[in-house]
């Protein structure tokens, strides 16, 4: 089998790169023919003609097709793995697989095909208006926070729906979530055209831990979307437990000048930086406001045996299972989020099976190997089907 893994890079590094490596990584162990393709993402904030260029080219980029095009044909694959299309390579990639009969998956790491600007959040809340429509609210609610941008972006989702590129030309889509897959299938996705595919975490042989596991323990970007502020608000309340910030972000700045004594903020941290900090922690909160499509963030606490606490809201419920292997919380209620919290700092029966629960969870549902196993079956069905539309 051979494999092109493809991926437009972004200018900050992020989950998608994540998986787009590992993928790679895991498919080559399998002794799998895979060639990476990652295109680079220009600098455009400082230059008003590449800007221009992107958002044309974002919507149907005539040199990327010709581009792959030709790719396909010389290489032969016998699938196109796509993370990423915007904005340099464009939906066109998908007309030139069609041509030339070629399977292509598109991975959906992010809203972008139900929401145009692929976060569902606007005026610090959650929302559907586009899921079902042509995306014309994002102009009316000016999503993007720039008019010039929030046409773009609603253009380029408008087009796209249109001639029904990810709908007709796409050979499947890869959602990492039931949540996702039922996004799609409420847009008007055929449910046979979306492949469930969870993403997939390293878990630890051994679990490191302290005797003297203290923090309350928040890892992310520090904005208002990740529920900063409930993290916050529960450390003000909760004065007798230490609270930890692992991340950076727009509000870093403002939240931890006015943040209570009993929080400390630490900023990124590599791997095993922030595997000593899980053998420190005591719990994880993940307390999004936003629709995550995965919440990767929770899945590599409970790996490390954290019992973790997340906002009950997009696929972060789905780590819960009826609350066997995580707590759940309402966004926005810190008197909830409070009240689980002092459960499982004073409950050591409750403490230990949650994290014991969460942990054999992870391992049973998200390892690297069952991971790969089911991506070669997406890959194996695609091929199967391709090859009777061709008989």
């Amino acid at each position: 089998m051979k494999v092109i893994n493809i991926y437009n890079g972004r200018k900050e590094r992020g989950g998608e790169d994540v998986i787009f490596e590992l993928i790679s990584y895991l498919l080559k162990k399998k002794d799998i023919d895979v060639e990476d393709i990652k295109v680079k993402e220009l600098n455009y904030d400082q230059n008003s003609f590449l800007k221009v260029s992107a958002f044309f080219s974002g919507i149907f980029s005539i040199s990327s097709f010709f581009k792959f095009s030709r790719i396909f044909k010389e290489k032969k694959p016998d699938i196109v793995h796509i993370h990423n299309l915007y904005p340099s390579i464009s939906p066109s990639i998908f007309l030139a697989a069609k041509l030339t009969r070629t399977p292509i998956v598109y991975h959906s790491h992010n809203f972008l095909l139900t929401c145009p600007v692929g976060s569902h959040f606007i005026n610090n809340t959650a929302c559907e208006k586009c899921t079902k429509s042509a995306g014309f609210n994002t102009l009316k609610y000016n999503c993007r926070g720039n008019i010039l941008e929030s046409t773009g972006y609603w253009l380029r989702f408008l087009v796209s729906r249109i001639f029904g590129f990810f709908h007709r030309y796409c050979s499947a889509v890869i959602v990492v979530s039931e949540f996702s897959k039922n996004m799609l299938i409420k847009s008007g996705f055929k449910e046979n055209k979306i492949a469930l595919l969870p993403n997939s975490v390293k878990v630890p042989i051994n679990v490191q831990t302290e005797l003297s596991r203290k923090y309350i323990l928040f890892v992310g970007r520090v904005n208002f979307e990740k529920g900063i502020y409930d993290f916050i608000s529960a450390a003000q309340n909760l004065s007798h437990l230490d609270f930890l910030v692992v991340g950076d972000g727009p509000l870093k700045d403002k939240i931890e000048k006015s943040s209570p004594t009993n929080t400390k903020f630490v900023g990124w941290k590599d791997k095993d930086s922030l595997k000593e900090i899980y053998s420190k922690s005591l719990i994880a909160i993940v307390p999004s406001w936003s629709y995550e499509t995965f919440g990767l963030t929770a899945a590599e606490a409970m790996s490390h045996g954290l019992p973790t606490i997340v906002a009950d809201r997009g696929a972060l419920s789905e780590f819960s299972r009826n609350e066997k292997t995580a707590l759940t919380y309402k966004p926005g209620d810190v008197n909830d989020l409070c009240q689980k919290i002092i459960t499982l700092t004073s409950d050591d029966k409750k403490y230990n099976k949650l994290s014991v629960s969460g942990r054999e969870l992870i391992k049973n549902k998200f390892s690297h190997d069952l991971y790969v196993s089911r991506l070669l079956l997406i890959y194996q069905s695609l091929i199967k089907k391709e090859s009777k539309n061709e008989s």
